[in-house]
């Protein structure tokens, strides 16, 4: 049996373990992108001076087609956030405007692309004396995508890093007629069932200036059938090596059934990690342009 005093000396270690993990960003735990409502985002973000201290008392306001949603100003550490704010699931372009003088009226903008049901990071560093801003960190944690019909989702955002954790469900799914397309610095699809189901005539199109990550935890990396497609390719403006990786804990990497069609394409200086079994039916095509094909 364990005494008291030692039981308090325990949870007092667990808390400062916790502590000590959140004090130092590491993420503890499930992803947390279910608790965003459809059709909103909740966006926070860092405003730092160049010289690397905090600016607080900086105006942020967010912007979509030309109205104000919501606006707010940093806190004593530069940190600023807004919960709920109401953005389409299909994604569209809204304006960050940063006031950096309020008696000469001075502000700063930047376009973003958001999409419902995601939590966005979006830090910034600022310099008053030139009126200069400059993006310092941009991360998007978008919830799992399940498409049917015709409905769409798309994200642009080559210095974004845009990741899924599905928390056990597909990652991306979809059928019909419906299309996800993301072009994004990097893209990682983690904690999946699948990794990308595609069914029908539906498309999924993934563009990484740098890296694509998608780990399949039961079944497959990516899952197709009927005519649908999955490409998963390089942004045109990419001069960079990238890595394509396409894992299946328990599955088949690539699943390509019925007359789908797969490419895999990092670019000439690319390479693709492919662990799993790759399989077709006699229609189905997998176009693996892959240098180092591993």
């Amino acid at each position: 049996m364990i005494k008291k005093p030692r039981i308090k000396s325990l949870l007092l270690l667990a808390a400062l373990i916790t502590v000590s993990y959140a004090s130092s960003g590491i993420s503890v735990g499930c992803d947390d992108t279910k608790k965003v409502k459809e059709n909103t985002i909740v966006l926070q973000g860092k405003v730092t001076r160049h010289n690397g201290e905090a600016a607080s008392d900086i105006k942020v306001s967010i912007l979509r087609l030309g109205k104000e949603l919501d606006s707010k100003s940093t806190d004593k550490d530069g940190r600023f956030k807004f919960d709920s704010l109401p953005i389409p699931n299909e994604g569209t372009q809204i304006f960050l405007e940063f006031t950096l003088s309020e008696s000469d009226n001075i502000t700063k903008s930047r376009p973003i692309w958001a999409t419902g049901g995601s939590k966005v990071t979006y830090n910034v560093s600022i310099n008053q004396d030139s009126n200069d801003i400059s993006l310092t960190r941009w991360l998007v944690r978008q919830r799992a995508i399940d498409l049917n019909n015709r409905d769409q989702f798309s994200f642009e955002g080559t210095e974004a890093t845009f990741t899924i954790n599905a928390d056990n469900e597909d990652c991306i799914k979809v059928k019909d007629n419906s299309l996800v397309k993301i072009a994004s610095s990097e893209v990682t699809l983690s904690g999946c069932v699948n990794g990308i189901v595609a069914n029908g005539s539906a498309s999924v199109i993934i563009e990484a200036d740098k890296d694509i990550e998608v780990t399949a935890e039961e079944k497959n990396g990516i899952d197709t059938d009927d005519n649908a497609t999955v490409k998963l390719t390089k942004t045109e403006t990419s001069t960079k090596n990238n890595i394509f990786s396409i894992t299946s804990d328990n599955g088949d990497s690539i699943n390509a059934k019925g007359s789908s069609a797969v490419t895999i394409d990092p670019g000439t200086t690319g390479s693709c990690k492919i662990t799993g079994e790759v399989n077709s039916d006699n229609e189905a095509t997998i176009n693996r342009e892959c240098p180092d094909d591993s």
